[in-house]
């Protein structure tokens, strides 16, 4: 059988270091793979930084093509400048070990998933390393990089983050690549592409001996990772829209709605007694609702902080589901793993949501 061949595609922008340290790893992990492996850096580089990605891509061996500074863009360039049987996408902040081509290759050599489906992707693990910063263990306790171990949790999986995952190039073509015509250039192209490859009858197997290491500093400041909790809530609404209504569940009102009734109580109260300023009672609703948010695991300030970033996503998908006219798109989940349980899960934010609205209910209207 001849040996698979691999594309790795890498968006970049900027991080010339990371960019070095990236492709050094790939060189390494190429000694262990038996087939063909290019290398293609799709760089949005300004142009004072352009040219050392040039330079490195000469010194590596890696090809490197220019486009705008639009990720789902530049992958999909990629993918079509690609020569390799598979399309592997490794963020540019990443590391690779020494067996991630070889392990990729091992995972696209297994015909068919623990459910029967044939093989389509393969999802490796990412591993994190650097500063563990407050606001890096907050999004930690936040469940935002729960991703990251989907390889090493499951056998199979129906999305997985596009720091370590690999697809046939046959397969993406086939499906048209990531969508290019999200209102935002950051943020659910990876979820959305695996959940119509996997909707459409093929698997995403995991691979967790397929390592990269992801470096925390992208994460490190409150300020990044507020604006990605944001964004990721305002674009899980077009997800949720863009894939089968059976592939989504109820999952009752998180804190963003909890703080948008409480505004509209407030904002009734206000108006009945002829009193603006009473619209700031909506505030005592914040409390409220990072109780609704707080994480399970953690130490006590990072379980905080990640409770402010969930509730932070949950407002944004508020926002972002009454701006789109699609406000039930709200309250829905996708594709959990038990459907029972998400249900259940469903009703109980739901009571729990309930009984805090009802409590804060005079404080926020008192009578006129």
């Amino acid at each position: 059988m001849r040996p698979l061949a691999i594309t790795v595609v890498t968006p970049v922008h900027g991080r010339a270091p990371m960019v070095a340290r990236l492709l050094e790893s790939l060189a390494r992990a190429r000694e262990a793979h038996a087939g063909p492996v290019d290398v293609v850096l799709v760089d949005s580089s300004p142009s004072m930084d352009a040219p050392a990605i040039a330079r490195l891509g000469v010194h590596h061996g890696a090809r490197v093509v220019r486009a705008a500074n639009d990720v789902r863009r530049k992958r999909n360039l990629g993918v079509r400048a690609a020569t390799g049987d598979v399309v592997l996408f490794v963020d540019s902040d990443c590391v690779a070990d020494a067996r991630l081509l070889a392990e990729h290759a091992a995972g696209h050599a297994v015909a068919r998933a623990p459910d029967g489906r044939p093989v389509a992707g393969v999802l490796g693990l990412v591993r994190t390393a650097g500063a563990r910063t407050a606001a890096w263990r907050a999004a930690e306790a936040a469940g935002f990089c729960d991703s990251f171990a989907f390889a090493a949790r499951f056998p199979q999986a129906e999305w997985g983050p596009c720091a370590n995952l690999s697809f046939r190039r046959g397969v993406l073509l086939e499906a048209g690549g990531f969508r290019e015509d999200w209102p935002r250039r950051l943020g659910g192209d990876d979820v959305e592409l695996g959940l119509r490859v996997t909707g459409a009858g093929r698997a995403i197997l995991c691979r967790p001996q397929a390592v990269v290491h992801h470096d925390t500093a992208t994460w490190a400041r409150w300020g990044a990772v507020a604006e990605r909790a944001w964004r990721w809530g305002a674009m899980d609404v077009h997800v949720r829209a863009a894939v089968p209504a059976g592939r989504r569940v109820p999952a009752g009102p998180g804190p963003g709605a909890l703080l948008a009734a409480a505004a509209a109580l407030a904002a009734a109260g206000a108006a009945r007694r002829r009193r603006p300023r009473a619209l700031a009672r909506a505030a005592l609703a914040v409390p409220a609702a990072l109780a609704l948010a707080m994480p399970d695991r953690g130490a006590a300030p990072d379980r905080a902080g990640g409770a402010a970033l969930r509730v932070l996503f949950d407002v944004a998908t508020v926002a972002e589901a009454a701006r789109t006219g699609r406000p039930g798109l709200a309250f829905a989940a996708l594709h959990p793993a038990d459907r029972a349980a998400a249900r259940r899960r469903a009703a109980r934010r739901t009571a729990i949501a309930a009984g805090l609205l009802v409590a804060l209910r005079p404080f926020l209207a008192p009578p006129g």
